[in-house]
């Protein structure tokens, strides 16, 4: 009975060691499978912040594209160009002002003024298209100096 006793342990310590071997193996495979699955996990993350930082880069570029069409443009110019034109329109349109008073002036008098109104209305048109001319001209020679 007790010449059996070695042979029980034995095989006890090796139900114990096998355990402990497949307690071993099931602790390493449910680790490989966290590795995979982190694995997966950060690949994704990765591609995302990939195609995030593709859109981002694009948009800089876009970005940086109108920059420098903005900062190629003389700002300072283009202010003087269009001041230019507004006090040009003001001041045809103080000289309209002071005919038209002073076409109503007559009239009080009773002066006839047909030919002066229809001279007026003349050069009210004339000025109007004068005005578009030198507009068009003076935007010309702002995108020819820009493009320049």
């Amino acid at each position: 009975m007790f010449s059996k006793l070695p042979n029980i342990i034995k095989l006890n310590n090796l139900k114990i060691h096998l355990t402990k071997v497949n307690i071993l193996l099931t602790s390493l495979t449910m680790t490989s499978i966290i590795f995979v699955l982190i694995n997966i996990y950060l690949g994704v993350r990765v591609k995302n912040y990939v195609e995030q930082n593709a859109v981002i880069s694009q948009k800089l570029s876009d970005t940086q594209k109108v920059l420098t069409a903005l900062e190629s443009q003389d700002q300072v110019v283009k202010n003087k160009i269009l001041e230019a034109e507004i006090k040009s329109i003001h001041d045809e349109y103080k000289k309209l002002i002071a005919s038209y008073e002073d076409i109503i002036d007559l009239k009080d008098a009773k002066v006839d003024t047909d030919q002066m109104d229809e001279l007026l209305t003349f050069f009210q048109k004339e000025t109007f298209h004068l005005q578009v001319q030198i507009s068009q001209y003076l935007m010309q020679l702002s995108k020819n100096k820009l493009t320049n």
